[in-house]
């Protein structure tokens, strides 16, 4: 979080604790989810900007952070609508095996 006394610091100060954060693992993945979400949404617009967007990518590569969560969450969301789906279709199969 920005120090309380953010505004009286130096231009100096601010620069060497921006520059902590951003070589931190916190630092990392603020980037890389500022990264990932910014490409998704510029891929929507009407006119994307196409090499924006790739530069964007390529930066993804150097800060994958909240890439690799976000994809990880999406592959076990999947999952887990794929087991209901099959586990909805076992329970009506014993159901009607019992009838």
């Amino acid at each position: 979080m920005k120090p309380e006394e953010w505004d009286r610091l130096s231009n100096k100060d601010r620069k060497y604790i921006a520059k902590a954060l951003c070589e931190s693992v916190r630092g990392s993945y603020l980037i890389s989810q500022a990264l990932y979400k910014a490409i998704k949404i510029m891929k929507q617009e009407k006119y994307p900007e196409e090499s924006n967007i790739q530069d964007m990518e390529m930066l993804l590569e150097l800060f994958p952070l909240f890439r690799v969560g976000e994809e990880a969450e999406l592959e076990w969301r999947d999952n887990i609508r794929n087991e209901k789906k099959i586990t909805e279709g076992l329970n009506e199969e014993f159901y009607y095996k019992r009838l």
